[in-house]
């Protein structure tokens, strides 16, 4: 392949609103582009919320 597709996040990878859209979010959505698996997180997100959500076992896969 030669031009792969690669998740740039919201705002198209320009930054991050820091509260709500954060590393924490942009992992997880991350994710969900490649897997289609998603996380569902507190609206305040922490990576411990990340963390616990996916110590509890792999979330239900998203059809397209």
């Amino acid at each position: 392949m030669n031009h792969p597709v690669i998740y740039r996040g919201a705002l198209n990878g320009f930054g991050h609103l820091g509260i709500r859209v954060n590393c924490v979010t942009y992992a997880r959505d991350a994710w969900y582009f490649y897997t289609r698996e998603y996380y569902s997180l507190p609206p305040i997100a922490s990576p411990r919320s990340l963390a616990t959500r996916a110590l509890a076992g792999p979330p239900p896969r998203i059809a397209d």
